[in-house]
């Protein structure tokens, strides 16, 4: 069965009229002890699954010094985060994947290829406003 998400309007003081691809994904939270749903942006080019502080509070993490890496931005900047795995729901699809938790709040939440493309085709269809997530035969 194929999974459908549609393109959001935005926001960009490039374009006047600007779509973005969006999921809304569920995170289990431990420290709640139910799922949050959460909106991300899909993006192709990020390695790897990131999500604001304040998100990461919410599910439960807990800060370790010791565990912090530096993640590469756009433009080079880099951001501080630590490398978590939790559940997370796709509709009825229900796996682990790995997440970076910003130590910072500004940073919008991104879906990234790390866990999550590896499951999916994963078709961008601009013109229809439409992000296809086709599961993948597991193997």
């Amino acid at each position: 069965m194929v999974i459908k998400f549609r393109y959001k309007k935005g926001e960009s003081k490039i374009f006047p009229d600007v779509y973005r691809p969006v999921a809304d994904v569920n995170l289990w939270s431990s420290q709640r002890e139910k799922w949050i749903c959460v909106s991300m942006y899909i993006d192709s080019g990020a390695d790897i699954t990131l999500i604001p502080k304040s998100i990461g509070e919410l599910l439960g993490f807990e800060f370790n010094k010791s565990e912090i890496a530096e993640l590469n931005g756009v433009g080079g900047g880099m951001v501080a985060v630590i490398i978590k795995k939790v559940p997370i729901r796709i509709e009825d699809h229900e796996f682990e994947v790995k997440v970076a938790w910003s130590m910072i709040e500004d940073v919008p939440c991104l879906m990234g290829q790390e866990g999550i493309f590896d499951r999916f085709d994963i078709k961008f269809k601009k013109k229809d406003k439409i992000i296809e997530f086709e599961p993948l035969s597991e193997s």
